[in-house]
């Protein structure tokens, strides 16, 4: 697809990653860039009409990597309490010309600009309310939602992101399926050593 959209993409990078020890995931490099930097790249590809970063406790440095992207750094300070506050923070700061938000996790840079661009042209064509990915059979983020949606999102609590509307608005989903590897979130070390394959190659 060519052009921007009125969609609006919400890129959360505001989590704690625990199971990865001290180690910021978001801020190892691959190549000539970082892995929230291949992320952001791969999401300024793709055809959105405005781009948000959610932060927390990088807020500062992740402002400073991004600098020369045409995206706005959001800092959520109600980090700790999970991927909730930072759906609600990037859904807060949208315009209302709007008419959807993709939500996507900082630490899936696999995701192709050609994939993302499947679920806005997924979205625009079919009218639902969401377009959500499913991979082994299992639906989950990056998932689109539309306007009408957003006071659900506001209301979100917890550290389970979106996942209760899927089940909410069963009926008005449509998905978009998923290659394990681009659905892929950076939980380990072993992750890590998969993704600078893959991206090294392409």
């Amino acid at each position: 697809m060519n052009g921007r959209t009125e969609i609006a993409a919400v890129v959360l990078a505001a989590g704690l990653s625990r199971r990865m020890g001290s180690q910021d995931k978001l801020l190892t490099n691959i190549g000539s860039r970082t892995i929230l930097q291949w992320t952001v790249k791969h999401v300024l590809e793709s055809c959105f009409e405005e781009v948000y970063v959610v932060a927390g406790a990088k807020v500062d440095a992740y402002t400073e990597l991004l600098k020369a992207d045409d995206v706005t750094v959001l800092h959520n300070r109600d980090y700790e309490e999970g991927m909730a506050s930072s759906i609600r923070a990037g859904v807060a700061a949208l315009g209302r010309h709007v008419s959807g938000a993709m939500i996507l996790l900082a630490d899936q840079p696999l995701l192709a600009p050609a994939t993302i661009n499947r679920f806005l042209q997924t979205f625009l064509s079919k009218k639902v309310r969401i377009v959500a990915a499913s991979s082994g059979g299992r639906i989950s983020g990056p998932a689109i939602f539309c306007k009408s949606l957003f006071s659900d999102l506001l209301q979100l609590r917890g550290d389970i992101g979106a996942r209760q509307l899927f089940s909410k608005y069963q009926n008005e989903i449509q998905v978009v399926e998923l290659c394990p590897e681009e659905a892929l979130d950076i939980d380990a070390p072993e992750d890590i050593r998969l993704v600078r394959q893959r991206l090294q190659e392409a």
